[in-house]
């Protein structure tokens, strides 16, 4: 088993802001699809799996509809939607960080794998990670991020308890909880943190260099 220190971390609402080009693409294959999008374009939640943020536009659509939506999806975002996106500050720099520290770092994304190794080589990113599990990088029993982080946590011989996840969703939170992976939440942007009990975990509202101290202090601390 690695004894080295890991750090896992989200991407969309984590990492960057992929808020533009999703709703974008999404938008785009709906209207190919000649199917209805029955919320408004401000309550399209970034985030969840394609399946399930299809589901979140109109309820009604059927398994076929969905997988044709999903398909106009892919074509419009594989494409050059996926680098439309907002870097969020000084993210760069709290990689750099990491890195310098010896610190493993792994991604684990809703994402699928196709746009987010093209985002990773766009931001010059490949010295940092040791790999990225996405939702659609290994056959899952479940499109879960629980399932996925079990996986990372098997694959890549670490120990739960070396480790800490960082993401921007309550159930970010409960996906490293179930695998005994330490949390932060990243609440510089959109967040559903207010929803739930935020006593569970330490939250950090913007990325300044005293809080990659407080996020390096507690992976070395692990």
């Amino acid at each position: 088993m690695n004894k080295r220190k890991n750090l896992i971390l989200d991407l969309d609402g984590t990492l960057i802001n992929s808020e533009i080009g999703v709703k974008k693409s999404l938008i785009k294959a709906f209207h190919k699809a000649n199917k209805k999008l029955l919320i408004s374009e401000s309550e399209i939640f970034i985030g969840p799996p394609l399946t399930d943020m299809i589901k979140m536009c109109n309820k009604s659509l059927d398994h076929n509809e969905i997988n044709e939506i999903k398909q106009y999806f892919k074509d419009s975002y594989d494409g050059d939607g996926c680098l439309q996106f907002d870097l969020y500050p000084k993210i760069d720099e709290l990689l750099i960080n990491i890195f310098r520290n010896d610190i493993k770092i792994f991604l684990g994304t809703n994402k699928r794998q196709l746009p987010t190794i093209k985002i990773k080589k766009y931001l010059n990113w490949e010295k940092y990670f040791e790999k990225i599990y996405c939702i659609d990088s290994y056959p899952l029993n479940k499109s879960e991020k629980q399932e996925m982080l079990l996986l990372l946590l098997t694959q890549e011989r670490i120990q739960a308890s070396k480790s800490l996840y960082i993401g921007d969703k309550y159930a970010d939170y409960i996906a490293a909880n179930k695998n005994n992976i330490s949390f932060i939440g990243a609440g510089w942007d959109k967040t559903d943190f207010t929803k739930y009990d935020q006593n569970k975990f330490k939250i950090i509202n913007s990325i300044t260099n005293n809080s990659i101290d407080e996020i390096i202090n507690t992976i070395v601390e692990l």
